[in-house]
């Protein structure tokens, strides 16, 4: 049932994690000598606190010194093999009966990993569907007649190792025979980043083909009447922002070590946006434009690559992003980015087959749906393992759990009682604060597909900077007559456009979404050179989702603002409740925003699960089936989990 992969190659957003947890490491020792723990005499005498001993006694590296440096951890312990620190528990891996919340990716993997081991569980899912933001949206149960809601495209990279594994677990195939008359519904067919003869419209200006003699062809620029500098129009926004990211990049290369302390020290702890650190590049050029002109280019740039607002999240989170698509690996051993040419794949049928697959492997009776937590606590005057409970709005008596893994966002994590689960006030704040994005999708099912006759017949988007922003043309069904129904994903957006457009949209019931539904109307027609009223008149249904304001989620994808990055991300990595809570979820991986994120977050979760409890042979196992943590190494899981136990008592 595992993957039985090899250890994973270095990556660029491994090495940034797990400098980043190391500094968190570092940041919660100093907390602890802080509070005064200064001497051995003033550590309890117990396993865990021993842990943390050889801070205070002689010979310590840490003596002497004002504040621990993060390279100094790996001199704290002997890396051997497991068990490392632990003593074995008293008992056997039946100790364990773990209480899983949320079926979303994280959720239903977790699972996977734990029946591959032989462990005890049970998922606790809010809401009547399983699958989280992997979300299916069908018309009519006919071929083609759907769109995704969440995950829709696969890109097929070394980053994206686990989820591909996965997908040869549930036996889902790749066909990308050019005859499509054989792709079934269920197997990996060709995602189109691009498609032929898909327009941009910007500014009034409809383009389909650029014409390189033309430089402004929306006419933005102040010789044509626009605001943007005209140089800055002639390099274009890819080259202003590549002009940054690529000097950081290079500089990575070159000394990671000192690099990442000027993104964190330099950049994320000053609380600098993409959008800061573009006028600071435009203030460094030979000739810096004025401060409002640097302000124009900076919006522009971000209206032509991002979303409205986008350049307001933290610039580290950017940088972080970029390595996604553009990092310019010049190293072998490096992970290859991901890139257009990269083979790009979607589920024929719904991406939502994936969990459909994930819950018939597991099993039903181990998920229990339409129930929500409403609280999660510790009883440590159990003298069984069942040291956990879990409150739901189903009950008024808890469910016992020997250790609980929350996979749900954090605001839904925030409306929880966690009161008695021992977090930390730096967790505490995590939970508050870490964001999601907005993000808005609407499917409209069409009389017959007008965007085939107009060329667009194999996939790609079409970009606007009106309210629509992104039109995601059809990569399934191509092969369906023009003249026939199907299914546009005709607006995607997020941040502040998808804020704005779901304001539009007066509940969830389609006959209250007109308003939206004219709106995005009235932009294809715009950018399809189409009168409104034929397209009107071809609407059979449509449907309208906002992540925001869906109960389950409260956003559509874990993102970092100013400054949140380096000062929360090691947090929700350290364990609650005395080292029986445990946080998953693809907020707490780097790379956040990809359901790979959710994976690996899960088999993170039930490592430090593992480790916490001194279970050395099942964590052999589990690193020999299910692949290592490029995250962790050894020494920041012991650290982890040592401070996840010793701050519910210290109160660090």
């Amino acid at each position: 049932m595992a993957t039985s992969s090899p250890a994973p190659r270095k990556n660029l957003h491994a090495e940034i994690a797990r400098l980043a947890l190391r500094d968190h490491i570092a940041k919660s020792i100093n907390a602890i000598r802080r509070k005064g723990l200064t001497g051995t005499e003033s550590v309890p005498d117990d396993k865990y606190f021993n842990h943390i001993k050889p801070l205070f006694e002689p010979g310590s590296p840490f003596l002497g010194r004002e504040e621990v440096l993060p390279e100094l951890l790996p001199n704290l312990q002997d890396t051997k093999k497991y068990p490392i620190i632990w003593p074995p528990p008293e008992g056997d891996p039946g100790l364990f009966d773990v209480g899983i919340v949320g079926a979303g990716m994280a959720g239903l993997y977790t699972g996977m990993i734990l029946d591959s081991l032989n462990i005890r569980y049970h998922i606790i899912e809010a809401s009547d569907r399983i699958g989280g933001r992997v979300y299916t949206h069908r018309f009519t149960d006919d071929p083609g007649d759907y769109y995704d809601i969440g995950a829709m495209r696969f890109p097929e990279n070394e980053i994206m190792r686990e989820t591909f594994a996965l997908f040869e677990i549930l036996g889902i195939e790749k066909n990308g025979n050019p005859d499509r008359t054989q792709q079934k519904r269920g197997q990996l067919i060709p995602y189109y980043l691009k498609g032929p003869n898909t327009p941009s419209y910007y500014n009034g200006h409809r383009i389909i083909t650029p014409d390189p003699g033309v430089p402004d062809p929306f006419q933005v620029s102040q010789s044509e009447g626009g605001m943007v500098l005209d140089r800055f129009v002639a390099a274009g926004p890819d080259a202003i922002l590549a002009s940054i990211l690529d000097k950081w990049r290079a500089d990575w290369l070159v000394d990671k070590h000192k690099t990442w302390e000027a993104l964190k020290d330099i950049k994320d702890a000053h609380g600098v946006t993409t959008r800061q650190e573009i006028l600071t590049k435009l203030q460094a050029d030979t000739k810096p434009p004025s401060p409002l002109d640097g302000c124009v280019v900076a919006s522009w740039c971000e209206t032509m690559r991002s979303s409205t607002c986008g350049y307001d999240q933290a610039f580290i989170e950017t940088f972080i992003h970029s390595m996604d698509f553009d990092y310019p690996v010049t190293d072998p051993t490096q992970d290859p980015v991901i890139a257009v040419s990269d083979p790009w794949w979607c589920l024929n049928g719904g991406a939502d087959i994936l969990a459909q697959k994930m819950t018939k492997l597991i099993g039903e009776s181990k998920i229990t749906r339409g129930t929500r937590v409403t609280a999660i606590s510790r009883s440590p005057l159990r003298v069984d393992s069942k040291v956990m409970d879990i409150y739901t709005d189903r009950s008024v008596h808890p469910t016992s759990y020997s250790h609980v893994i929350t996979t749900t966002t954090t605001p839904c994590l925030q409306a929880m009682d966690l009161r008695g689960s021992d977090l930390s006030y730096g967790q505490k704040e995590a939970i508050r604060v870490l964001r999601y994005t907005p993000a808005v999708k609407m499917g409209i099912k069409f009389a017959k597909k007008w965007w085939i006759t107009a060329g667009i017949n194999e996939g790609g988007q079409g970009k606007t900077d009106r309210p629509t922003r992104t039109v995601v043309y059809p990569s399934y069904a191509l092969d369906d007559p023009a003249d026939g129904p199907g299914v546009l994903l005709a607006c995607y957006n997020s941040s502040m456009d998808a804020a704005r457009l779901g304001g539009f949209a007066r509940g969830t019931d389609p006959t209250n979404q007109q308003l939206i539904l004219d709106v995005i109307l009235h932009d294809l027609a715009l950018m399809h050179k189409q009168e409104y009223k034929t397209l009107r008149g071809l609407v059979i249904s449509h449907h309208f989702h906002d992540w925001s304001k869906y109960e389950f989620t409260s956003g559509a994808w874990g993102e970092f603002g100013p400054s949140q990055f380096t000062t929360f991300f090691g947090l929700l990595h350290q364990p609650a409740a005395a080292g029986h809570l445990f946080f998953a979820g693809e907020l707490t991986s780097i790379y956040h925003g990809w359901i790979v994120a959710s994976l690996r977050s899960a088999r993170r979760a039930v490592r430090e699960m593992f480790w916490k409890e001194g279970q050395g042979l099942l964590i052999q196992q589990l690193d020999a089936e299910w692949g290592l943590d490029p995250e962790q190494d050894d020494v920041i899981t012991d650290w982890l989990v040592a401070l996840g136990y010793l701050s519910a008592k210290l109160g660090v």
